[in-house]
């Protein structure tokens, strides 16, 4: 049975609690606007039991669970929601219905009593189940992962610029695409012709910007334009942009109201200000990110997806600029964090504030980085192309691009952050302030470590923040467009971003070597990665370390992301092959031996062995040692040898090199030799037979006789040379 955990810190009695949520079945994190309390959505189990950890000194609990949040936030012990009073510190709801969002609270009964934050989760569906893809995530199924940006018409956008810059759809605020068809998108209006030809190739249509939503009037006003349009545009995403200042509950009740194809919000992080805030960028992602994931119907068993503005332009005042509260031009680090991250959030639309530049009031304008115009007053120009900055765009959208058939199929199930500096010498207030978990080594089943180093020498030399978000395939049914295949997944996917920035870098110049160290267990599991420069799937090789424990060195540069995912291996995970002994060379003479041994370990058994000689492999030489006997010269060179197995990547040892000394004498030398003494003996045999006979000591008879004679003399002269070499103080005489 599942476990669902509440985590209390009490500062101090009747004051607000921080919690934090720990779920056993694979958690769907969300943060409430306020961070106190953390509000945190969890697909768990229907069969889950509730536990807490109560403040230090507490006792008794009152406990309140039922189906509606506002109920239970504003039950007392008289409401039905009320389930008594304990002393226990968990809670047993029974079997609840499956697909469905639960609320509860509990309460620390204390003097006074300290009333505790709101917590959700929702109910798995049974296996098996599969549950209708809503509106909005099937236009990006059909039109892909969307990156426009924001057009103020002044002038001829589609140009070269424009082509450089690779855009996916022009944002326009006014006028119309090149031909009807072409794929557009709008920044406000509440109305459009029906008729208009260019409305097959709408996109994405934004109703207003940052409403009211706490205006019942403003609410109902969005409602009646989402459902006056949504019968006549099925291909085109219908929703508002909320921003930044909208509280969760507001935005919740205004989701469920209005029910829009997908929730969007603003992140403009790149601002003067007393804390350098970037941290804002992160917060707004993880409450949208949330109510994306809730769904219209709040129960998380419909998701609907979720879109950013991300910030490409600074604010030209010639009185505010570089003040607080006035806006830099992002670098190219600055700017693929906005949309690397925003990826591996779990955001599948992206619209960059903006394309060309605008006046935006008296002395004041926002410039975009695509052009170099000065200050034009009211004047948006198109006209003198920024090329560095719109090829480091088109090369980030590229790059997305690839990975965008992935990521309009995957849904987030949680994000982490491994804090770099300044936040690591206190992570907890990274949690507080950007609505994410600092990462650790279970949040998944693999990888134990991560740690990030620096490659250059901004952040002064620091490491920054690593981004990691976690994934699933959107529809079990969807997962063969992912990667290209299910057959061997695991169904976890995940992503890693570099955090690192800065607001004069480029990515290069803030590069930096992140280590993920995996412990695979002794299960069958590899790594394989979407390539973001060819969007081809890749196996990953990883470096082993010791039994099951492997790593990988990823360089990623400033802001930048990688999305992987783990898959069963047909074969078991074999150890790569390790050479304990190399093959030792020597220094030897004629006619002596030497042996050549090498000692391995690892691979799959049994292991092979192929010995070489100057790079010319050597027939029958296939044991771990090889023994050379009588050397000549013939037998020196350098020698290696490779050991292999069936499966595992060979191994070639180190070379060993053997010299051989010369001969006593050269061999046609002692064919000669051999030759005249045969010759002699034979004469002095004929002439003077008795004495001969003496000298010899020998009966020879026979020319048969003599030539074994001189075999064995002349052996025995050879042997006894050799013997004086290696013992050059004994003298003997024969």
């Amino acid at each position: 049975m599942g476990m669902l955990t509440e985590l209390r810190n009490q500062r101090c009695l009747g004051l607000m609690l921080v919690l934090a949520l720990s779920v056993c079945t694979g958690a769907v994190a969300s943060t409430a606007q306020d961070p106190s309390p953390a509000d945190k959505a969890s697909m768990v189990d229907p069969n889950a039991d509730l536990s807490w950890t109560p403040a230090i000194g507490i006792g008794a609990h009152d406990v309140y669970f039922g189906e509606d949040y506002d109920t239970v936030k504003n039950a007392d012990i008289v409401s039905p929601v009320y389930k008594g009073r304990q002393t226990a510190t968990t809670f047993e709801p029974g079997t609840l219905a499956e697909g469905k969002v639960y609320f509860w609270r509990i309460d620390e009964i204390g003097v006074p009593i300290a009333t505790g934050g709101i917590w959700r989760f929702a109910t798995r569906q049974a296996p098996g189940q599969t549950w209708p893809l809503t509106k909005g995530h099937q236009i990006l199924l059909d039109r892909g992962l969307q990156i426009d940006t924001l057009i103020i018409a002044s002038d001829n956008w589609a140009n070269a610029a424009w082509a450089a810059s690779k855009f996916t759809t022009p944002n326009l605020s006014g006028g119309r695409p090149v031909t009807p068809g072409d794929p557009w998108a709008i920044f406000g209006g509440t109305s459009i012709a029906l008729d208009d030809p260019y409305i097959p190739g709408l996109i994405a249509w934004a109703y207003k910007d940052e409403q009211d939503i706490s205006d019942p009037a403003q609410v109902a006003e969005a409602k009646a334009w989402i459902e006056t349009y949504r019968p006549h545009l099925p291909n085109t995403l219908l929703f508002t942009n909320q921003g930044s200042r909208s509280d969760i509950d507001d935005m919740r009740r205004y989701t469920q109201e209005v029910r829009p194809d997908m929730v969007h919000c603003d992140a403009y992080p790149w601002a003067y200000d007393l804390l350098c805030v970037y941290y804002k960028m992160y917060w707004n992602m993880s409450m949208y990110r949330t109510l994306g994931l809730e769904g219209n119907d709040g129960t998380g068993t419909t998701p609907i997806p979720y879109g950013i503005w991300g910030q490409t332009f600074q604010t030209s005042s010639i009185d505010t600029q570089e003040q607080e509260g006035s806006y830099w031009m992002p670098s190219e680090s600055d700017m693929r964090l906005n949309m690397f991250v925003a990826w591996t959030f779990g955001f599948k639309h992206y619209t960059a504030f903006l394309y060309n530049d605008v006046y935006n009031g008296p002395n004041e304008y926002l410039d975009s980085p695509f052009f170099d115009d000065g200050l034009h007053g009211s004047f948006q120009t198109t006209q003198y192309p920024n090329w560095t900055a719109l090829n480091q765009c088109g090369e980030m959208n590229r790059q997305s691009l690839n990975l965008g058939p992935a990521l309009v199929r995957l849904l987030s199930t949680d994000v982490r952050i491994l804090p770099g500096s300044p936040w690591n010498s206190n992570p907890d207030i990274l949690a507080q302030y950007t609505g994410t978990v600092p990462w650790d080594s279970n949040a998944d089943p693999y990888i134990k470590e991560i740690t990030a180093t620096n490659l250059g020498s901004f952040n002064n030399r620091l490491p920054g923040d690593v981004v990691v978000g976690y994934f699933k395939p959107l529809r079990a049914d969807l997962e063969d467009g992912i990667f290209g295949g299910a057959e061997n997944s695991l169904g976890i996917y995940f992503m890693i971003t570099n955090g690192l920035h800065n607001r004069n870098a480029t990515a290069s110049e803030t590069a930096q070597s992140i280590r993920l160290d995996f412990d695979f267990g002794g299960e069958a599991v590899r790594l394989q990665r979407l390539s973001r420069d060819t969007g081809v799937v890749e196996s990953v090789a990883l470096i082993h370390d010791v039994g099951s424990q492997f790593h990988l060195d990823l360089v990623l540069d400033g802001g930048t992301g990688d999305l992987f995912r783990f898959v069963k291996s047909s074969t078991p995970i074999e150890e790569p092959i390790r050479i304990l002994v190399q093959p030792e060379g020597a220094t030897k003479r004629w006619y002596e031996s030497h042996t050549f041994s090498v000692v391995a370990e690892g691979g799959g058994q049994p292991l092979y062995y192929s010995w070489s000689r100057n790079g010319e492999s050597l027939p029958s030489a296939s044991d771990s040692s090889l023994t050379l006997s009588s050397l000549t010269e013939s037998d020196a060179g350098v020698y290696t040898v490779e050991v292999f197995d069936n499966n595992t990547a060979p191994m070639v040892s180190d070379p060993a090199i053997l010299t051989v000394e010369g001969s006593a004498l050269p061999v046609a030398g002692f064919a000669g030799i051999l030759f005249l003494a045969s010759v002699l003996a034979l004469v002095a045999l004929i002439k003077y037979p008795n004495n001969a006979r003496s000298v010899c000591k020998e009966e020879i008879g026979t020319l048969s006789d003599l030539a074994s004679f001189i075999r064995k003399k002349l052996s025995h002269s050879l042997g006894k040379l050799s013997h004086q070499r290696n013992f050059p103080e004994r003298e003997e005489h024969e």
